[in-house]
């Protein structure tokens, strides 16, 4: 793989990788963490079999960020009579974290990303209606927080 092709590659995928990542872990320097590793782990195998570049660098993004969150497990629950200042990125990311990852992961691609239920299932290798359910159950969530009913959740689907 030349260095020029993975120059173009990477600018091209990681901005908006990098915004999935960071809305999924709640964490920047985290999801820079999961792109240089991608990003080594492909300079050392090359692109032999890989029919979609594409696709495999946002299949080895969502397992690795599933990976790192599930090494953080354990119960969140977010502060009653809380509620995000909208000027506060912080905030967000805190509120995101605290839905399961395979929530929040649709949250962040369909409201973030702007991504349609039709595209995310086939990005992430999904049926439309578990996308659609995904997000349901994550809004659900979300207005119970928002309505001071915290949220204890731990990061595996729900």
């Amino acid at each position: 793989m030349q260095r020029e092709e993975v120059a173009q590659l990477y600018d091209r995928v990681v901005p908006r990788l990098h915004r999935f990542l960071t809305g999924v872990l709640a964490c920047s320097a985290d999801a820079e963490d999961v792109i240089h590793n991608i990003f080594v782990s492909l300079l050392g195998r090359g692109l032999d079999g890989i029919d979609d570049v594409d696709a495999y660098l946002w299949g080895a993004a969502r397992y690795q960020a599933k990976r790192m969150g599930c090494r953080r497990a354990g119960p969140y629950l977010v502060p009653v009579g809380t509620h995000p200042d909208p000027n506060d990125q912080s905030a967000y990311e805190e509120t995101l974290s605290a839905l399961p990852f395979e929530q929040r992961e649709i949250v962040v691609l369909h409201v973030f990303e702007g991504l349609s239920f039709p595209e995310i299932s086939v990005l992430i290798d999904i049926p439309v209606d578990t996308a659609n359910s995904r997000y349901r159950y994550a809004r659900e969530k979300l207005k119970r927080w928002l309505n001071d009913d915290p949220i204890s959740t731990s990061r595996s689907a729900s």
